[in-house]
């Protein structure tokens, strides 16, 4: 049995530091949805938020890694 909450626009914040790629496109267009709020700072040399790397799928857009949020950047 799975719990199921119906969520709209604004009821959910988030911010991430240094976070790294976290689902597929499906997964972060959803979440980005749901949680427009959502801000993502990054050091602009940090590896850790350029992972994981889709080295074969650079030309498949839709494919691999994708990071949910905004990107506010830090130097």
């Amino acid at each position: 049995m799975g719990v199921r909450f119906k969520l709209g626009p604004g009821w959910l914040a988030l911010t991430t530091w240094g976070s790294p790629k976290v689902g597929t496109y499906s997964f972060v267009s959803r979440f980005n949805r749901v949680c427009p709020s959502a801000k993502r700072f990054c050091m602009a040399d940090d590896p850790i938020t350029k992972l994981p790397v889709d080295v074969f799928l650079q030309s498949v857009r839709l494919k691999g890694w994708w990071h949910c949020g905004t990107e506010i950047l830090m130097n």
